[in-house]
């Protein structure tokens, strides 16, 4: 359509009502809204209920039920590694201004300098490590429910507890339900439904008091990358996100996209953005998980250039 409209001569571009007639703008379905989720991910259409609008003779897709895959695996990969560099950078580069301005070790670092505003869009609300055979799950504060398995592939179960997105080695995304899945899934969305069972019977969900708004056209992020260590676990997701779990069960969640830190312990959940926290200070609770998150994320740095766990 923009290149009919581009066109040199004045004389072969369309007139208004020829563009409004257009393919682009009148095939295809189009929402009525966007969620704030696009700020941070690509929307998803892949299991959308349409507006009820009845059309006769139209072509019916006989292979609706059949598996169906996304943009072509190697661009998406190609994709997902510059986006987790870039975000990886990014973080970095804010964590070490934090540090660099010294903030005032302030005591009274209380609600009023939060930004609620400004706190994730999604981090993980449970998490359980069988990597020793099969893999690491974890649930997403919107109750959809991942496994990244031990061979790199992945599986992430919508919030509805039906539709399934397969993330193969090469990057190449696929949809399924819960009930209907090729014969060689089998096993995996059999430990799928085990990692999901075992932390909705057995564990706490992080953050199970924040409000957050519900879309259905976010593409829900899943688990990129995740390491253990002494003090804790961390988790990074394909939407920039990076959460680390200590020991102490205390959770920072960083965001580079909304220069942010959340802040989660037994009694709240706060969210400071970076430049607050340089003019204001912080408690040096805070700040020294500030510095552990700066040293962890360097690593990253180095581990994206390479493979990742």
């Amino acid at each position: 359509m923009i290149m009919t409209m581009l066109q040199s001569d004045p004389k072969s571009r369309p007139k208004v009502q020829q563009l409004l007639s257009h393919e682009f703008l009148t095939n295809g379905y189009t929402p009525t809204s966007l969620p704030i989720s696009c700020l941070t991910m690509a929307p998803r259409y892949d299991n959308l209920e349409k507006p009820p609008l009845r059309k006769p003779l139209i072509q019916i897709n006989d292979n609706a039920n059949e598996m169906e895959v996304d943009m072509p695996a190697l661009v998406q990969l190609r994709a997902n590694e510059l986006t987790v560099k870039n975000n990886f950078s990014a973080l970095r580069d804010m964590l070490l201004q934090v540090i660099s301005s010294r903030p005032v070790r302030n005591q009274k670092f209380g609600d009023e300098m939060t930004d609620p505003a400004a706190q994730p869009l999604v981090w993980v609300s449970k998490w359980v490590d069988y990597s020793d055979k099969y893999g690491f799950g974890y649930q997403l504060c919107d109750d959809s429910v991942g496994v990244m398995f031990n061979d790199t592939t992945k599986l992430i179960m919508l919030p509805n507890g039906i539709n399934v997105h397969y993330i193969d080695r090469a990057g190449e995304e696929s949809y399924m339900t819960m009930e209907n899945y090729p014969k060689t899934m089998e096993k995996k969305m059999k430990l799928l439904a085990y990692f999901n069972r075992y932390m909705r019977d057995h564990l706490i969900k992080a953050g199970a008091s924040v409000v957050r708004e519900a879309d259905s056209l976010s593409r829900i992020p899943h688990l990129h990358q995740w390491c253990r260590s002494t003090s804790g676990v961390l988790m990074v997701l394909t939407n920039g996100t990076v959460q680390i779990n200590f020991t102490d069960h205390t959770k920072i969640i960083m965001c580079p996209l909304m220069a942010a830190i959340t802040l989660i312990d037994e009694t709240s959940f706060r969210t400071f953005r970076f430049a607050s926290i340089e003019k204001n200070g912080c408690s040096m609770v805070l700040f020294d998980k500030i510095r552990y998150a700066c040293d962890k994320i360097a690593v990253l740095q180095e581990q994206a250039n390479g493979t990742t766990k």
